[in-house]
């Protein structure tokens, strides 16, 4: 293997001698550890839903599947796992075995359908919305509906 290398780094050598300067280039791509978490992006505070089914708050009506649970947001993007302490981020890779459990009990394809289903309900009676909601604010945030929520917000509970 050594020996391979160091053939083929002199054939290079080799052949960047005789050519232009101009024409030669090298690039070499490495990626050591886990790859840096893709950006995620929420410009406004999402709305977030909490299906009884769940027991944990969906975020509605925004481009990724972001969830909220024990005070942190969740998004679930390209087939792993992301975490940060506010919806705007620092986002951080999670592995399957360290998602709080409530979320990691659930399979992903039934937390999109309770999700979806309960964002149709929440769509069609809007304004006599009875389930929980939580609103994360710039500052802080307001949860509505009956009980508190499943975990430490970020802002006021009623």
């Amino acid at each position: 293997m050594k020996r391979t290398f160091l053939l083929l780094l002199g054939a290079v050598l080799l052949a960047a001698t005789t050519s232009r300067a101009s024409d030669v280039g090298i690039d070499l791509h490495l990626r050591l550890g886990e790859p840096a978490p893709p950006p995620v992006y929420i410009a406004e505070p999402p709305v977030f839903l909490y299906p009884p089914g769940l027991g944990f708050y969906v975020a509605v009506g925004v481009p990724y599947d972001c969830f909220y649970v024990d005070g942190h947001y969740y998004v679930y993007k390209e087939r792993a796992w992301y975490a940060a302490p506010h919806y705007t981020g620092p986002w951080f890779i999670v592995r399957h075995d360290h998602l709080p459990p409530g979320l990691a009990k659930h399979s992903y394809p039934k937390i999109i359908e309770l999700r979806d289903a309960e964002y149709r309900f929440y769509q069609k009676n809007r304004a006599g919305y009875k389930g929980k909601t939580f609103h994360p604010g710039k500052g802080g945030g307001e949860e509505k509906g009956i009980g508190k929520g499943n975990g430490k917000g970020h802002g006021k509970h009623k």
